[in-house]
């Protein structure tokens, strides 16, 4: 037998124990746990539990049925999901020709769908996380870029024809380089600015 509340399992114990002692004429006799209980409760509370249901029991019953409620509705989204998986991957198997109408539209709705959650998902709110990509990206596109550029120097320093070598540049272009590094504008190792190279000055030595 069940009891919605200690003061109603309370009360049936005096009750039943009263009746034995009337019939056996005897003492009537408490447990110590009716004892304590009696001790706790007052005969206002063990009344007014015995027509009020606890506020415990109630809430407790609530939350059992929240949580029953939720596990049956996680279980049904797992399953439309895996009903998609089964329907996706057979769309897949059949031939492109085969696919009827109704098969492309699907796909095309799935690809709408998971497009849409990558959009909202490419927000970060977080700062330092966004920072933190956006270095990774610089990085990236900095190793992408070619690396002709790191060359101008060695480029514009000795031109291999008049018109223009393998890389473009003119023999223009190679004549103002070099105003430039005579005049001391620019800065190149082992120039001098003002100064011929050392290798030039030796070979005019020898010439004379």
């Amino acid at each position: 037998m069940s009891f919605t509340s200690k003061a109603s399992k309370h009360q049936a114990e005096l009750t039943v124990n009263k009746l034995f002692a009337d019939i056996l004429h005897t003492q009537p006799t408490t447990s110590s746990s009716t004892t304590k209980d009696n001790a706790k409760l007052s005969s206002t509370q063990i009344l007014t539990n015995q027509l009020h249901p606890t506020h415990s029991t109630t809430s407790k019953a609530k939350s059992q049925k929240k949580r029953k409620l939720q596990k049956v509705k996680k279980k049904e989204i797992e399953d439309k999901k895996f009903q998609k998986f089964i329907k996706y991957n057979h769309i897949l198997s059949k031939d492109p020709s085969q696919q009827t109408d109704a098969d492309k539209a699907y796909i095309r709705k799935l690809v709408r769908k998971n497009t849409n959650q990558v959009k909202n998902l490419s927000h970060i709110d977080d700062f330092e996380v966004e920072s933190e990509l956006d270095m990774v990206k610089s990085q990236l596109l900095t190793d992408l870029q070619p690396k002709s550029k790191s060359r101008l120097r060695k480029r514009l320093v000795v031109p291999r024809s008049s018109k223009g070598d393998a890389d473009g540049v003119s023999k223009q272009e190679f004549i103002d380089f070099d105003d430039k590094v005579q005049r001391g504008l620019i800065s190149v190792p082992g120039l001098t600015p003002g100064l011929a190279p050392v290798d030039e000055n030796e070979s005019e030595s020898d010439t004379e």
